[in-house]
């Protein structure tokens, strides 16, 4: 393990408005940035980049787009061009562009509840409706058969390999061939230490229902999805894309979590199931949650149909800024000489996100899905018996993210990207909360 995932840094004094918020004394883990340090080879590429005195405006080079395309295709054998390419300052800037690009002032959207709360604003600073609807939650979701759990068929036109849930090995998510038809396709779920599996879904059929709808032009997707950390299945995918094109329904996908998946997981980009559904779908994509640099933008939209593509950027002219310099040095970093490191920091949020729920699952009443992807968890916190899990939890210097704020009040959101001692520290305050709520029911 990378030595300074156990630097436990003060960023109480860097204007951080996540641990600036509560003051000194609260563990904030709310907002959706990490407390370690950057990757050695993107902070060298910063001070280099520094050091050269002039701080202009840069444009991208040809070998960083090289360098997303190649990882692309490594990663999730997604094969696309550099003409595709659009960079812009950030992913939620790119939301609302596309809302702007795609939509009419007026229109409906669809997108699910609970989301990231930057997805339900960006319709409305466009003037135009979101209407959500609710992700399903499964207790126990050992397998999806073929139209069963809202799974669907896989056809042609939709994947364009023509089987559900296979990877480019002919793999599904588990590791389990498939069979070719869409018979079946098995997810990886695990148990938590209460002995409890669940998984969040779609709701297909409404999801449906608001696609067939006149004033419909866009699904706003977040996948790997924050906050439940769902990462999903290409069979979900495909169905999803094919309600989208059989109603003329666009396609923006949030894919900022896209390297950060769990082991017997995997990230789908929803453009990679064919040529037909990347024609409908813009995506966005970005260094800085993988990679540590949320607070230095720097993204970049992918985008294969050309008509599209234009309307993406004039929606933006004036408005949408350009990656600054040190983004664009940063990205080049990132992308070419920061595996090991990523690698590394995987292997932390994987034992933080096993602590986290076995220390979780002793708080009485308190519910949890192990999540498939992000650093998140999404807590349901209804059957506690706290009229104010937020504020109970606050009183006690833990702050997490109101579940209000994507939706689903009664819920709340624990960022656990944070060196392990300090984990240590946030869930024996979240344990003593428990422990008093224990006593009282004794």
């Amino acid at each position: 393990m990378n030595s300074n995932f156990d630097d436990l840094i003060d960023r109480t004094d860097s204007n951080s408005s996540r641990w600036r918020e509560f003051g000194p004394e609260v563990l904030a883990m709310t907002t959706g940035d990490t407390d370690l340090a950057m990757p050695p080879a993107v902070r060298e590429a910063i001070l280099a980049r520094c050091d050269h005195g002039v701080l202009g405006y840069d444009s991208v080079p040809d070998l960083v787009t090289e360098a997303i395309i190649e990882r692309l295709a490594r990663l999730y054998n997604w094969q696309v061009k550099p003409e595709w390419f659009v960079y812009i300052q950030g992913v939620v800037p790119g939301l609302n562009q596309a809302c702007r690009a795609l939509a009419e002032p007026g229109a409906s959207m669809i997108s699910e509840n609970p989301v990231y709360y930057r997805i339900l604003e960006a319709p409305p600073n466009m003037g135009q409706q979101l209407k959500t609807v609710e992700a399903v939650y499964d207790p126990q979701p050992t397998t999806n058969e073929k139209g069963s759990g809202g799974q669907g068929e896989n056809r042609r036109g939709v994947d364009g390999n023509g089987a559900a849930g296979q990877d480019a090995t002919g793999q599904d998510a588990t590791g389990q061939g498939a069979d070719g038809n869409g018979a079946a396709e098995k997810i990886a779920v695990e148990k938590d230490a209460a002995g409890q599996a669940g998984r969040w879904g779609f709701d297909f059929a409404g999801i449906e229902q608001i696609a067939a709808e006149a004033k419909t032009q866009l699904f706003l997707l977040c996948n790997p999805q924050n906050p439940t950390g769902r990462a999903a299945t290409r069979a979900e995918l495909a169905k999803l894309a094919e309600i989208c094109l059989a109603n003329k329904v666009a396609i923006c996908s949030d894919e900022i979590h896209n390297e950060i998946t769990f082991a017997g997981h995997t990230h789908t980009p929803i453009a990679s199931l064919s040529p037909e559904v990347s024609d409908i779908t813009i995506t966005l994509m970005s260094p800085s949650k993988v990679f540590g640099i949320s607070g230095l933008g720097g993204a970049f939209a992918i985008i294969s149909n050309p008509e599209m593509r234009q309307e993406f950027k004039r929606a933006g002219k004036g408005i949408v800024s350009y990656p600054n310099a040190l983004a664009i040095a940063a990205m080049e970093a990132a992308y070419t000489r920061c595996d090991d490191w990523l690698a590394d920091m995987m292997a932390l949020m994987a034992d933080n996100r096993l602590a986290a729920a076995q220390a979780l699952a002793q708080f009485p009443g308190l519910k949890l899905t192990l999540p498939e992807a992000t650093y998140f968890m999404w807590l349901d916190m209804k059957d506690t018996g706290l009229n104010d899990p937020s504020a109970a939890l606050l009183e006690a210097g833990v702050a997490l993210s109101n579940g209000a704020k994507f939706g689903s009040p009664g819920y709340l959101r624990l960022n656990f990207a944070t060196p392990k001692a300090r984990l240590a520290e946030v869930l024996a305050r979240i344990g003593g909360v428990g422990d008093m709520l224990r006593a009282k029911q004794a």
